[in-house]
């Protein structure tokens, strides 16, 4: 399982600059909002970034606990460390994180941008 999380890791970066579109949408597509506005958002491929790309592309489902826990694990990560092991706790956060996820999933960056300097 864990060779697979880095295939497709793998591949999320090595295509993260192609940018993926909503369905229907040609590949780099720039996206709406709620408002109509036309949105081009260029994300540095971070492993924040790279776990939010996964959701706005729907291939994880917030049913899913262990999904939720990696979510956090990779972008709060003091929120994990400090929470993770009270159980009581961590079921609010868990929960609070899906309503987050299914709310604003629409809105995480899915395309990238990369820049590299040439030195002389």
């Amino acid at each position: 399982m864990r060779n697979l999380f880095f295939a497709l890791l793998i591949l999320a970066v090595s295509s993260y600059s192609a940018s993926a579109a909503p369905p229907g949408a040609p590949a780099g597509a720039p996206r709406e909002n709620e408002k109509g506005e036309i949105i081009e958002t260029y994300a540095v491929p971070t492993m924040s970034n790279i776990s939010r790309l996964y959701w706005a592309l729907n291939v994880y489902s917030t049913e899913k606990d262990q999904l939720i826990d990696d979510f956090l694990k990779i972008t709060e990560c003091d929120l994990f460390n400090r929470y993770y092991n009270n159980e009581f706790e961590w079921r609010k956060i868990r929960q609070a994180t899906r309503v987050y996820i299914d709310k604003y999933k629409s809105s995480f960056p899915i395309q990238g941008r990369w820049s590299s300097q040439s030195r002389h």
